[in-house]
């Protein structure tokens, strides 16, 4: 059931919207506008899609991408039964989308002082995230742009959750201690216009806590490279990139790691950034050759593959040599 409800939201999508799309180049966020090697032009929909990757810096991108207008249509209609195969969200679906979001909580406990704090959510989807978070003394709210899942939410807790995103919190008037971005943060077309917005919904100590899919964490690779690759995620970060881009807007790292989950706090001295890294780039080119082989390899082992149709599958002209 799950994978026809996933195969009709892939084929509305493919018919009733990216028919009418409009594709835009895009400069990577180091300012390089051209030195890029493509890595995959399929993304783990099966869509078209053309992943590039900087030699300069080595962020991923997605160039050319989609208008935001298409983006903002799938996102409100068709982004969440293509990605989990459901429209419907039971107290089963609400209890498993807490216990997954307990490690960010953990982290969160571990690494900042939640109590008697204001913190709110960006993308909350139905509250799960802010839901682990009730044990604390905090004050929480969410908000997100898919009415359904707002409304899931408020079935399902007693939290503050409006439509809406960081132009609407800003309407509303408050400010908040912390702000929670669980993978929002790799979907936006361009961070370096939101995060001044965020900046606006901080206090003046205020912090940012930000989980991304890290390029170094294997997990988001396996069992398949492809998989990886997505259409929604204008940019891919490992924490270094992710460091540049927040020291450039005023924020230094509390803590972080390669997951990515981070904490930023807001600093008004300048901070150096060193986007241009040859080390970082190979380093990543060979950790994408490290994923790719693994994919091959278990194909072969699984008997799915000839080995001659694994050396000539994805990725075969694709990387630099290193």
């Amino acid at each position: 059931l799950k994978e026809t409800v996933r195969a009709a939201a892939r084929q509305r999508v493919i018919e009733d919207i990216l028919s009418h799309a409009i594709l835009h180049h895009v400069s990577c966020l180091c300012g390089n506008s051209n030195r890029a090697v493509l890595l995959a032009s399929i993304d783990r929909w099966g869509l078209s899609c053309s992943s590039v990757l900087c030699v300069n810096c080595g962020i991923i991108r997605i160039n050319p991408r989609w208008d935001e207008q298409t983006y903002e249509k799938i996102y409100s209609e068709l982004y969440w039964p293509m990605a989990m195969g459901s429209v419907k969200i039971d107290q089963k679906r609400f209890d498993l989308s807490i216990s997954r979001a307990m490690p960010y909580a953990n982290f969160l406990v571990n690494h900042y002082d939640l109590e008697n704090k204001d913190i709110m959510e960006l993308g909350c989807s139905y509250g799960a995230g802010l839901q682990a978070l009730k044990q604390s003394s905090s004050r929480l709210r969410g908000y997100d742009y898919d009415m359904r899942m707002l409304d899931y939410g408020h079935q399902f807790t007693k939290l503050a959750l409006r439509y809406g995103g960081a132009k609407e919190a800003i309407k509303d008037g408050d400010q908040f201690d912390l702000i929670i971005l669980r993978h929002v943060f790799e979907h936006m077309l361009d961070p370096q216009a939101e995060i001044p917005l965020l900046n606006k919904l901080l206090k003046s100590n205020g912090a940012l806590f930000i989980e991304v899919p890290g390029i170094f964490n294997s997990n988001w690779w396996l069992p398949d490279p492809l998989s990886y690759f997505n259409n929604f995620h204008a940019y891919s970060y490992c924490f270094h990139h992710l460091d540049c881009l927040m020291r450039l807007n005023g924020f230094s790292p509390l803590h972080g790691d390669e997951h990515i989950y981070s904490i930023w706090q807001k600093k008004w001295e300048e901070l150096e950034i060193r986007w241009n890294n040859k080390d970082l780039v190979k380093k990543i080119m060979i950790h994408l050759y490290a994923m790719e082989r693994k994919r091959r390899w278990e194909a072969f082992r699984n008997n799915i593959i000839s080995l001659p149709k694994a050396i000539n599958l994805f990725f075969r002209e694709t990387f630099i040599k290193v």
